[in-house]
C-alpha cells in the first residue's frame, strides 16, 4: 500500500499550518466607528480556561453574541462591514446590550472608550458611546440603502522609480478585491421603527 506521501519531494512533503484570518474585527480596530449591534444571546458564568493559572480556580466570564454592522466605515483589514455572530465578552457593553436581546431592538452606537485618551484594559472598558442626531441619520441612510460604509484604506503604492518618467495618465486608487460577504442583517427593513 502507497500512502499519499510517496509523491512528494524533498526533505520536508509537508506545508506549514497558517493561522486562518479573523472573521471578526477586534475592539480597537472599531474605535470610533459608528455601530448597529443586534445582540442575539448571553452566555453567562463561561469558564475562562486560556488565562487560567496553575493552582488557581478558573476566571468566569459572560459572553454576547450579536449581529453587528458598521454604517459609517469598513474596517482595515476587512471586506465586510457585516459581521454576524460576533462574540462581545466585555462587562461594559453587555450591559448595555443584554436588556435589548428579548427585543430584538438593535443599538447604535459608536465604539469608544470610557477614558478616551487612555489605554484599554481594567477600569477602561470598550463602550458604545451615544449617537449624534448626525450618527442617527447616517444610519437610517445606511437602513433605508442610500449609504454605504467607506472602504477601508488603500494600501501604499510602491515607490516610484528613480529615472525620469513620462507623465501617465492618472490611474484610480486599487483597492483589493471585495470578498462578497454577508448580505446586510437589517435586510432592507428599519429596525428602528
Amino acid at each position: 500500500m502507497t500512502t499519499p506521501f510517496a509523491t512528494a519531494t524533498g526533505p520536508n512533503p509537508f506545508t506549514v499550518a497558517v493561522a486562518p484570518p479573523s472573521v471578526f474585527p477586534k475592539m480597537v480596530g472599531l474605535n470610533g466607528i459608528l455601530l448597529l449591534v443586534k445582540p442575539v444571546k448571553l452566555e453567562e458564568n463561561l469558564m475562562n480556561t486560556r488565562f487560567s493559572k496553575p493552582g488557581q480556580p478558573p476566571q468566569m466570564y459572560d459572553r454576547l453574541t450579536a449581529d453587528v454592522e458598521t454604517i459609517d466605515a469598513v474596517p482595515a483589514g476587512f471586506a465586510t462591514n457585516v459581521f454576524p455572530g460576533m462574540y462581545i465578552s466585555g462587562e461594559r457593553m453587555i450591559t448595555q446590550l443584554r436588556g435589548n436581546i428579548a427585543t430584538g431592538q438593535p443599538v447604535l452606537g459608536r465604539l469608544g472608550l470610557f477614558k478616551p485618551n487612555e489605554a484599554a484594559g481594567a477600569g477602561n472598558p470598550w463602550g458604545l458611546l451615544e449617537p449624534t442626531a448626525d450618527d442617527v441619520q447616517l444610519a437610517l441612510r445606511y437602513i433605508n440603502g442610500t449609504h454605504k460604509p467607506a472602504a477601508p484604506a488603500a494600501p501604499a503604492a510602491p515607490a516610484a522609480p528613480a529615472a525620469p518618467a513620462a507623465p501617465a495618465a492618472p490611474v484610480a486608487p486599487q483597492y483589493p478585491a471585495a470578498v462578497a460577504g454577508p448580505a446586510p442583517l437589517h435586510q432592507g427593513t428599519n429596525p428602528f421603527a
